[in-house]
């Protein structure tokens, strides 16, 4: 098998979150990567604002765009989990610390989302340290508002708001 002029260039996958990594997978310098980045972002943003598929960054927003979620047999169904990704360790030693994911063995950050059963994304939580538990973030960032069918996994132990059911994943 022929391998790309690409993939002679590449650094590990283990850089992937590195901007190089990007620029020598499409041939270019981290400077245009970076440029390329920002650009296709704000278009991106753009295009799921113009489609009004946006997700929420607020407790606000989450309410109105789950009001708004049709359902099937009277309740909408969601589902809800934590996302974390491997950042460069931080130069300063308390962040660090703060930063460092002991499950990971990594430096990571974290995000809550909330996903629709259709695989709509209506909310993601500001980026917190990868150690925060899942559940923690849920109680302080957002709370599920509205009467729903909650699946989560084992990460939310203990989340229970008021007019929701919850199927948990064990």
């Amino acid at each position: 098998m022929k391998k790309s002029k690409y993939n002679e260039k590449m650094p590990a996958c283990k850089n992937n979150p590195l901007q190089e990594y990007h620029a020598a997978c499409f041939g270019m310098d981290q400077k245009h990567c970076n440029n390329f980045i920002h650009v296709l972002y704000h278009i991106l943003e753009q295009c799921l604002r113009d489609a009004e598929v946006m997700p929420a960054e607020t407790q606000k927003e989450f309410e109105s765009l789950l009001k708004a979620q049709p359902s099937e047999g009277g309740l909408p169904i969601l589902l809800h989990d934590g996302t974390e990704r491997e950042i460069p360790p931080p130069v300063d030693r308390e962040e660090q610390q703060e930063n460092y994911s002991g499950k990971k063995k990594k430096h990571t950050i974290k995000n809550a989302v909330v996903i629709t059963a259709c695989c709509v994304i209506l909310f993601v939580s500001l980026s917190v340290c990868g150690k925060m538990h899942d559940k923690k973030i849920a109680d302080t960032m957002y709370s599920s508002p509205y009467p729903c069918h909650l699946y989560q996994d084992t990460g939310y132990q203990g989340y229970k708001p008021e007019d929701v059911t919850i199927f948990q994943r064990l």
